[in-house]
């Protein structure tokens, strides 16, 4: 692209290309986190163009253009063709998160050839839902062999998601002051581990303001009706009417207030793990599998509590706009999730044995197994211009049975 950076320094402005810093040496693109990592020895300063993701004629992905400023894009999914899933699922290949962030933002527009100095480069937040992605288990993707030469390589890349804010600035105009690129991860299966696999991916940009004095911007989900395939915003109750039991004090969740599902390890296993996000519009489907023994699930059903984190939302009410701050202590902007919590009578089959009446079926009963979430909106405002708001939510509790089934009764089990 034709260099149209101008000589005077000056904020960006609608359309201008976003470009970034990477640290070329003998072994490839470097991770930098600072202008002091472009100077190391060894270390070539590089600047390129922000590529932008997107699907070509066949739905597969090619690099199409850089990233403009204010050009939000919105989720886009297309296939990523792996022609060998083992050096793709090891650290540094191309699903693995940790090589997405190497580079370093210009905060605002400079010359081609000008360098990062203090304060004139930024370098991107990689999160992995709620979590950076150092924190998540594994860090890089792990490749496991299954039966029949099949291989499934865990916590490879599925998501990316640009979120840039930027706000006035006293010098220049308007400038970039955060970046981040929130990861989504997932399992990829494959016939063999030394074949090609197809990985459906996902890629989506956002540009958020943030008004001059605040400290900090959760970002909107729509101005002001919801844009689909947006985060869903969402609050908890921090007070109650004494009189009408309404909620009359809001406060924010982890996550700034974003709707997600917490409790899922990234193999799929029940426990602390990224909070998988909820968006506008998209159906879906969050679950977990728990390992356990006969003894573990006798131990599990006879307790009081120990309900898996996936199904115990951490909020209550969810914005009916998608511009609603995440501070507002206004009523009308939240509404309050219906439903009451689900009363569980566990029993397991061991009473029956205890009391003479039956042999035991090594089944829990009466246990919380599923939650239904359901969020109903409709538009508002002019014909030509609707504006989507949330009107009504509630949840549903699902009580069911875990049956332990394994002849061998150390033999863990999954529910």
């Amino acid at each position: 692209e034709p260099e149209s950076t101008p000589l005077e320094p000056r904020g960006y402005r609608l359309g201008d290309p976003l470009r970034v810093h990477l640290a070329l040496s003998a072994e490839g693109i470097s991770a930098v986190s600072s202008p002091e990592d472009l100077r190391d020895v060894g270390v070539l300063e590089v600047v390129s163009l922000l590529p932008l993701p997107l699907p070509d004629a066949l739905g597969l992905r090619a690099d199409r253009g850089p990233l403009r400023f204010m050009n939000d894009v919105a989720p886009t999914p297309f296939w990523l063709e792996v022609p060998n899933l083992t050096a793709a699922c090891r650290a540094e290949g191309v699903l693995d998160p940790s090589v997405l962030g190497r580079w370093l933002l210009r905060r605002t527009p400079m010359q081609g050839a000008a360098r990062c100095g203090d304060g004139r480069c930024l370098p991107p937040r990689t999160t992995c839902g709620n979590l950076s992605c150092g924190q998540v288990p594994p860090e890089s993707p792990e490749l496991l062999h299954g039966v029949g030469g099949g291989c499934e390589c865990r916590g490879a890349v599925r998501g990316i998601e640009y979120v840039f804010v930027y706000a006035p600035d006293a010098t220049h105009g308007v400038a970039i002051v955060d970046a981040e690129l929130r990861v989504t991860l997932e399992s990829v299966f494959a016939d063999h581990c030394d074949g090609p696999a197809r990985v459906r991916q996902r890629v989506a940009a956002r540009f958020v303001e943030r008004p001059a004095g605040e400290a900090e911007s959760r970002g909107k989900s729509g101005n002001p009706g919801y844009v689909f395939g947006l985060p869903l915003l969402v609050a908890g109750c921090a007070g109650r009417d004494g009189v009408s039991g309404a909620c009359n004090s809001f406060t924010g969740v982890e996550g700034s207030g974003i709707g997600s599902i917490p409790g899922i390890r990234e193999g799929g296993s029940c426990g602390p793990g990224t909070g998988l996000r909820i968006h506008f519009g998209e159906d879906a489907i969050f679950g977990c599998v728990m390992s356990m023994d006969r003894g573990e699930l006798g131990s599990f059903c006879t307790a009081s509590g120990g309900v898996p984190e996936m199904l115990s939302l951490p909020w209550s009410h969810i914005a009916s706009f998608g511009h609603v701050a995440a501070d507002s202590q206004d009523p009308d902007d939240w509404i309050d999730i219906l439903g009451g919590e689900a009363q569980e009578n566990r029993q397991f089959g061991d009473l029956d044995l205890a009391s003479g009446t039956r042999a035991s079926d090594s089944a829990c009963r009466g246990v919380l197994v599923g939650l239904d979430l359901e969020v109903l909106y409709s538009p508002f405002g002019e014909v030509a211009n609707p504006q989507l708001k949330v009107v009504a939510a509630r949840k549903k509790a699902r009580l069911g049975a875990l049956s332990y089934t394994a002849l061998d009764a150390r033999v863990k089990q999954t529910f």
